[in-house]
Parts: structure tokens; C-alpha cells; sequence
């Protein structure tokens, strides 16, 4: 038995949510659901045009400006005193200013504070570098939300909860907790109902209540459902009384 407290469920099924600001989400749709069970039910959802493979958020360097770097840094390993040397100086300033113009430099690279401190090499900041994510497309949060109701109300959820259930995941995103957002969807919920360790719709029982506490049974369905039904009657005692507490048992479970 645990307390059961409201909490969001998260984030890449299917996709892989970002919080952005404005809060909008970044995604990459990499493949349609498809339930697999006894009766097979596959999910179409519409993406938008630019949803499109990325790679990962890294800084794209060029092969020149990797030899560049290895360059300078090959002279600040094997000359510790070269700062004090003309011909070193020389030679690091004109492989910085070549590494400054080089694609994909990136203007935070602490070697160009090195060169400014301790070769005394003033340059202009190189363009900011192109990352991956520059180019992720941009899907609003309420499309996500749909796109997680109809997961449910595939396998069987009923509109109701399964409108919590969106609910619930896609507030944690927009909070930034990416933990406990739309990342869940699969690997928690889809997975497992079709591992039959969750079921989609299942009854919410009461074991025992007073006026104050209440013990609940989710008999193994969605805690995205059975939390804020226990929470909303852990406020109503509340108010009714000053004090509410609600402990659940048999909700989605870690394993």
C-alpha cells in the first residue's frame, strides 16, 4: 500500500518531447503504435510535414575544424611556456584565427579563452555552431495531447480517462519534467498493458473509508486515472473535514 499522490507520466514512445519557451514541444514521431495482442489495432496519427529523422542534439564540427582544434591544443600540451615565445604565440594565433572560421567552431570553446588570457590572441566570437536540434520540428502541446488520447482510447481506455491520462502526461512536459511526461507512454503504459501487467479500464474500488482516510483498489489499472481520482477525494474530505488521506493500492506499479 502506498499514498497515492497526482503525479504526470512521461515521454519517447513514439516520440521524444521537448520543453521549449513559449512551451511548445520538440518531437520526432519514429513510427506508428501498433497494439499487439489477440486483436491487432493499429493507430494512424497525421504527422506534420517537417517531421523528419534527427540525430542527436550535438554540435556539428567539421573534420577541419577537429584537426584545428587538435592542432592548438597539441601546442598548449607541448609548449607550457609558449605564451612566452613569439614563434609559438605566431603559430597558435594563426591556428585559432583558422579554427574561428572554420564550420562549426563553437564560440564557447574554452580555447578561445585560453588564447585570450595566455597567448593574448583577441579574436572576433566565431558564429555561434549548427546543432542537430536547430532543425527539429516544432508540434504544439495540445497536438501531442491528442495524439496520446487516441493511444488510449486504442486500447480500450474509456474517453474520460483517457483524457486524464493525456492530461496528466502532457502537463508534466510542459513543466519540464521530462521524466514523467510523454517519455512514458510506451515503455510504462503501452508495454505493459500489452504485457497484461496494467489493464486499460478497471473498476476503482474502495477497500475502507472514514470520514478522514479512505483505502482504494486501482485493481491493476492506470495510476495516470486512479491518482487524481484518490487526490480528489483526499480534497473533498478535506474540505469537509480539515484533513484528507487516501492510500492506494494495486495501481501502475514499477518493475
Amino acid at each position: 500500500t502506498h499514498l497515492t499522490t497526482v503525479s504526470a507520466t512521461t515521454t519517447t514512445i513514439i516520440i521524444t518531447a521537448f520543453l521549449t519557451s513559449p512551451p511548445r514541444t520538440i518531437l520526432k514521431i519514429r513510427t506508428p503504435i501498433t497494439k499487439t495482442s489477440s486483436t491487432t489495432t493499429t493507430l494512424s496519427l497525421s504527422t506534420p510535414t517537417s517531421t523528419a529523422n534527427i540525430s542527436s542534439s550535438t554540435i556539428i564540427m567539421s573534420a577541419s575544424a577537429q584537426q584545428l582544434r587538435t592542432d592548438l591544443l597539441k601546442i598548449i600540451g607541448e609548449n607550457p611556456g609558449g605564451h612566452q615565445d613569439a614563434k609559438v604565440r605566431a603559430s597558435f594565433a594563426s591556428k585559432l584565427q583558422a579554427y574561428s572560421k572554420a564550420d562549426g567552431a563553437d564560440a564557447s570553446d574554452v580555447i578561445f579563452a585560453i588564447g585570450k588570457s595566455v597567448f593574448g590572441v583577441e579574436l572576433d566570437s566565431p558564429t555561434p555552431a549548427k546543432k542537430a536540434t536547430d532543425d527539429l520540428p516544432i508540434v504544439d502541446f495540445d497536438y501531442m495531447k491528442q495524439f496520446m488520447k487516441q493511444v488510449f482510447l486504442s486500447y480500450g481506455v474509456s474517453p474520460d480517462r483517457a483524457e486524464t491520462c493525456s492530461d496528466v502526461l502532457i502537463e508534466a512536459d510542459k513543466r519540464g519534467i521530462d521524466s514523467h511526461g510523454l517519455g512514458r507512454l510506451k515503455p510504462i503504459y503501452c508495454d505493459r498493458m500489452d504485457n497484461g501487467i496494467l489493464w486499460p479500464d478497471r473498476p476503482i474500488d474502495i477497500v475502507t473509508e472514514s470520514e478522514t482516510t479512505a483505502l482504494v483498489d486501482g485493481n491493476l489499472g492506470l495510476g495516470l486515472y486512479i491518482g487524481p481520482h484518490c487526490m480528489q477525494m483526499a480534497i473533498d474530505k478535506a474540505k469537509k473535514y480539515g484533513v484528507g488521506f487516501v492510500a492506494c493500492r494495486n495501481s501502475t506499479v514499477s518493475v
